[in-house]
């Protein structure tokens, strides 16, 4: 199938020059580009996606609120210490 397609100059010559080197046609080159462009979105289509695990609850303890996270560790970890 024929079609037109706008490019930069620059990119266009930058490709031209990649073909050439390549001993491939620009058709070519456009083609596999467009084959690998595809290929790449239907992957990330295909991304796993992670099943909801959460468990509800209302968040953050209210004794909590306010504290910084090095603060509520040392509130969490105080009644695991034992002495001896």
């Amino acid at each position: 199938m024929k079609t037109t397609l706008e490019l930069s100059p620059p990119l266009f010559e930058q490709a031209k020059a990649i073909a050439a080197e390549h001993a491939m046609s620009f058709k070519a080159l456009v083609e596999q580009g467009l084959h690998m462009a595809i290929s790449a979105l239907q992957q990330n289509d295909k991304k796993y996606k992670y099943k909801d695990l959460s468990v509800g609850g209302g968040g953050l303890s209210a004794e909590f609120v306010g504290e910084s996270w090095a603060e509520q560790l040392e509130s969490i970890y105080a009644t695991h210490v034992t002495s001896k």
